[in-house]
């Protein structure tokens, strides 16, 4: 994993990059306790290598008992604290916009929606407001892939459900299995 971070440490700096986006699970493990000091602090000298903020929402490993308010007191709200982490924590669809330092009329609203047992898409539609940025990606901690159904009672949304959403690039965690890049056209 490390050596991952080290890769992506490379990049920032080779193509001097503006922000690093992260979909959540900053953590493998759900319990703090089984999440070392030395883990913690390695991951944050890690974010602080990039040279650029790191923007990212809660997956289900960096909260207690799937409750969001619970993040201050788990590792991931250690990065947060720490300045290394930006959560983007609000399931009102919390954003962030970001100015490219060369042009400044290139603008890009982040917007996240955190692991959720209760997320709701058309609710979610509705705030995904890119606010007059010129680009908008959105970040979003839930099961996407190709195909409908659910996976141990959560929901899988398809990737084409996601179209009517006024953004430009998705980034999704939470599911690692048939995902990927994709591209699709807007309708």
């Amino acid at each position: 994993l490390f050596n991952k971070l080290e890769q992506i440490a490379v990049l920032c700096k080779e193509h001097e990059v503006d922000a690093v986006l992260g979909a959540g699970d900053f953590f493998a493990l759900k319990s703090a306790s089984r999440n070392s000091h030395q883990l913690v602090r390695r991951l944050i000298l890690a974010f602080q290598s990039f040279g650029c903020p790191v923007f990212g929402v809660i997956g289900n490993h960096d909260i207690a008992f799937a409750r969001e308010d619970s993040v201050s007191r788990q590792p991931c709200g250690v990065l947060e604290a720490a300045g290394v982490l930006h959560l983007l924590i609000s399931l009102q669809g919390d954003t962030v916009l970001l100015t490219d330092k060369k042009d400044s009329s290139i603008q890009v609203r982040i917007g996240g929606y955190p692991y959720s047992t209760s997320f709701d898409l058309p609710e979610a539609q509705k705030k995904a407001d890119r606010l007059g940025a010129r680009y908008q990606v959105l970040l979003f901690h839930l099961l996407a892939s190709k195909t409908s159904g659910d996976l141990f009672g959560e929901k899988i949304y398809t990737y084409p459900s996601f179209l009517s959403f006024d953004a430009d690039v998705f980034v999704f965690g939470h599911w690692h299995k048939d995902q990927g890049i994709k591209w699709y056209e807007s309708p």
